[in-house]
């Protein structure tokens, strides 16, 4: 006897098309961008130590990014706290000359591209979610506009 395959939209979702920040995507990132401050700087694990940040919860800023106060990005691919600072492991080192202790940084926060995502941490940009991506059932008043109009 074959399995069912009832309920499977609810487990699996498709994920959100869209690039965090950049249209159609309706979260402005400028309203996310944390202020904060380097701890310290691990080059061999690819960690960034900073301080400012203890407000948000591990993970928040996985699958974000972090910019340097001339402008140089890196994406963080893990968030873990300890004590009131977060740790961010990075996808690449900052130069030397970029980034040093006590540097100030803005970080970024992470999507991971599904629907709670989208509804829970940036409800308030997206309308709780109806303005998400992975939306499959968006009102639009125009053929021409991607995504949901008001």
């Amino acid at each position: 006897m074959m399995a069912r395959a009832e309920g499977l939209n609810d487990t699996f979702q498709a994920l959100c098309n869209w690039f965090l920040g950049q249209h159609p995507c309706p979260v402005n990132l400028a309203n996310w961008r944390v202020a904060c401050s380097v701890v310290s700087i691990d080059t061999e694990n690819f960690t960034v130590t900073v301080s400012g940040a203890g407000a948000f919860i591990a993970d928040y800023f996985t699958a974000g990014h972090v910019v340097a106060p001339n402008g140089d990005m890196r994406t963080v691919i893990d968030d873990v706290v300890s004590g009131a600072n977060h740790i961010l492991t990075l996808q690449q080192n900052f130069p030397s000359t970029t980034l040093l202790a006590g540097s100030s940084v803005d970080a970024y926060p992470g999507c991971d591209r599904s629907q709670v995502t989208g509804a829970s941490k940036f409800g308030s940009e997206t309308g709780s979610g109806a303005g998400c991506g992975t939306n499959p059932i968006q009102t639009n008043n125009s053929i021409h506009e991607i995504g949901r109009l008001q």
